[in-house]
C-alpha cells in the first residue's frame, strides 16, 4: 500500500451533496477518486461507463488542490517555498498571498480549458478566425442558435478582412451580433 503524501484533507459537505443522486458504484468511484487525488496526487481514471464523473471531478478539483496545498505547506511550517521572504519576526512579506493568487490564476486557467471543451469544434475555429474576440459565451449561444455553415463564415471573414473595413477593430461587430444578423451571407 502506498504511503500518503499528506495526513488529512477536507471533504466538504458540497462533495457529499453532489453525489447524493449518483448510483452507489458511481458515488464510491467518485469518493475514491477524491481521496486518491488528495492523498496520493493521482488523477482519476474512471471506467468507460463512469467517464461522466470527470466533469464532476473538474468542479471539486480546485478545492481538493487547495486542501492538499494547505496540508503540504503545514508540513513546511506554513511556508510556501524555501525562498520565502522573511521579516526579522519570521513572518512572510506577502509571499503567501502572492502564491495564493498564483494558484487561483492556475485554477482559473484550468477551468477555462475545461469550458473550452464544451464549445463545438466548428465554433472554436470560427472564434479563432474572427478578429474581435469579445463575449465568447454570447457568441457561442448565437452560434448554436443560428447554426451557420463554418466554411461560409470563414470565407466571409477572410473576404471582409481583405477589404480593409475591419482594419480598425472598432468597426468589427461583436461576434454574436455578426452571427445573429447572418453577416456571413453578405459576401457569398
Amino acid at each position: 500500500m502506498q504511503t500518503p503524501q499528506i495526513k488529512y484533507c477536507a471533504f466538504y459537505p458540497s462533495f457529499y451533496e453532489l453525489t447524493q443522486n449518483f448510483t452507489i458504484n458511481d458515488r464510491d468511484a467518485f469518493h475514491n477518486a477524491i481521496f486518491r487525488y488528495a492523498f496520493f496526487g493521482e488523477e482519476p481514471d474512471f471506467l468507460d461507463a463512469q467517464k461522466h464523473l470527470n466533469l464532476y471531478f473538474i468542479v471539486v478539483k480546485p478545492n481538493i488542490e487547495s486542501s492538499r496545498t494547505s496540508s503540504i505547506n503545514g508540513k513546511k511550517g506554513g511556508l510556501t517555498n524555501e525562498k520565502s521572504d522573511l521579516t526579522p519576526l519570521g513572518r512572510g512579506v506577502g509571499s503567501k498571498k502572492e502564491k495564493e493568487k498564483e494558484i487561483e490564476k492556475e485554477k482559473e486557467k484550468e477551468i477555462e480549458k475545461e469550458i473550452e471543451r464544451i464549445y463545438s469544434e466548428d465554433f472554436l475555429r470560427f472564434w479563432k478566425m474572427y478578429p474581435r474576440q469579445q463575449n465568447k459565451e454570447e457568441a457561442f449561444d448565437a452560434w448554436e442558435q443560428m447554426r451557420p455553415n463554418l466554411m461560409n463564415c470563414l470565407d466571409s471573414i477572410h473576404k471582409t478582412k481583405q477589404t480593409g473595413v475591419w482594419d480598425d477593430v472598432k468597426f468589427v461587430p461583436f461576434p454574436a451580433k455578426w452571427l445573429r444578423e447572418k453577416k456571413w451571407t453578405d459576401n457569398l
